[in-house]
């Protein structure tokens, strides 16, 4: 039996050998890849110049990222954080030699202002260096009975509970009322989750806001239900083309009130908005100054609202055309109690 297994292994290498003789397999050769003329090249995805990291921890983690290439093959990579290596990666890293995506974590960065170096080079020295400047900064810090606060410097963090909310299409982040602000564009909005806090009876909505009157109406901030065109549960703030009229429509259950806010002009450029809604009404405040009151005969019904959206009425109120907003919003606050017009005001000024 062993002699026969050795004879059919013998003939498997004869006809494995004749196959490659009579052009059946090609032979394997090597292929000269050229002389090693690039220098390397290195993306920096995160973080970046200006990043701000900000968590509920003192001391953070995070994770960098970036892309490195070369036309022959990466060789080293070291990255540096303030003066110390904290990473080294060499050609055993790398799937593919040439082009190397890599991410790692680091989770000593403390408060303050920080430097992160990353040099790249090829089997033949030659290196590439890129620097970037991050900081750290402490946790926000909110005001009484602040629930939510988003000043959209860049993106559409939530900075009381240090999350992200979830963004549709594609808005862009621009010089706003304070540094950077969102303004919407077709089919973008945001949404963020309804948690407890934000189920208050008596809540107060501020933000700044720069109106884009095209298309003639939208929806701007939106609590509602998955129910069809239920208007008893939630609130509704959006814009009709009266004069470009800003209104609110507030859910108490069996029934629900309208507020007709107050009007803009097209250039009136940044102008800050509030809704404050007690057991009792609610009054719209335009630049810090009362505009509009209605009573409520029973307090907001939070009943089957499970989130909030911005820039739209989409998706609980986007019947009568109240779809994507394409103007500006910064600073949006939102407190578990019905303000006085005094601090209304101070929001404005601050």
């Amino acid at each position: 039996m062993k002699m026969k297994f050795k004879n059919i292994v013998g003939m498997a290498v004869i006809v494995a050998t004749a196959a490659c003789q009579q052009g059946g397999i090609n032979d394997i050769s090597q292929v000269d890849p050229g002389a090693d003329n690039a220098e390397p090249t290195l993306d920096l995805v995160y973080p970046i110049n200006g990043t701000k990291v900000q968590v509920k921890e003192d001391v953070a983690k995070i994770n960098i990222r970036f892309n490195a290439g070369d036309d022959i093959e990466v060789g080293n990579i070291t990255v540096n954080l303030d003066g110390k290596q904290v990473g080294t990666f060499t050609g055993s890293n790398y799937p593919d030699y040439r082009r190397v995506s890599l991410a790692f974590a680091y989770d000593q960065i403390t408060n303050g202002d920080h430097t992160m170096s990353i040099t790249v080079s090829d089997l033949s020295k030659k290196t590439i260096t890129k620097t970037v400047a991050f900081s750290k900064v402490p946790a926000y810090k909110p005001m009484s009975k602040e629930v939510l606060y988003m000043p959209f410097d860049g993106d559409a963090n939530e900075k009381v509970a240090i999350a992200d909310a979830a963004v549709t299409g594609t808005p862009a982040y621009r010089e706003g009322k304070k540094n950077s602000a969102y303004f919407g564009e077709t089919g973008a909005y945001i949404t963020y989750p309804l948690g407890d806090a934000l189920k208050s009876q008596e809540i107060t909505i501020a933000f700044w806001y720069k109106l884009n009157a095209v298309p003639d109406r939208s929806g701007i901030f939106t609590i509602g239900t998955s129910a069809k065109e239920d208007r008893n549960h939630g609130i509704r703030i959006f814009r009709e083309n009266k004069e470009t009229q800003i209104k609110v429509n507030i859910g108490i259950g069996e029934d629900n009130v309208w507020n007709d806010g107050a009007s803009i002009a097209s250039n009136a450029g940044w102008v800050h908005l509030a809704v404050v809604i007690s057991k009792t009404n609610s009054i719209f405040y335009l630049n810090g100054v009362p505009s509009k009151t209605a009573a409520l005969s029973a307090p907001i019904n939070w009943d089957d609202c499970k989130f909030i959206t911005l820039a739209s009425g989409e998706p609980t109120f986007a019947y009568w055309n109240h779809k994507s907003d394409l103007s500006g919003y910064d600073e949006l606050r939102i407190f578990s109690k019905a303000m006085t017009e005094a601090e209304v005001a101070a929001l404005k000024n601050m």
